[in-house]
């Protein structure tokens, strides 16, 4: 039998009302094991980017506009 892949899906956004609503809008309609990872700071979500390879992420666009700004990627 082979085992079921765990989905990981990464949101940044730093509106914790947006996350809280992409988590919802996951756990209503994907219909597979999943993980989420949540980050409402950039700094937090890059320290981790090398180290969780995600299958699925959600992105503030204005946040990674800054990021290109300030040159942090």
């Amino acid at each position: 039998m082979d085992a079921v892949k765990m989905i990981k899906v990464g949101i940044l956004d730093d509106d914790k009302v947006y996350v809280d609503e992409i988590v919802k809008f996951l756990r209503t309609y994907l219909r597979m094991p999943y993980e989420v990872y949540t980050y409402t700071k950039t700094e937090d979500f890059l320290k981790v980017l090398l180290e969780v390879r995600f299958d699925l992420l959600f992105l503030d666009i204005i946040l990674i506009l800054f990021m290109v700004i300030d040159k942090k990627l």
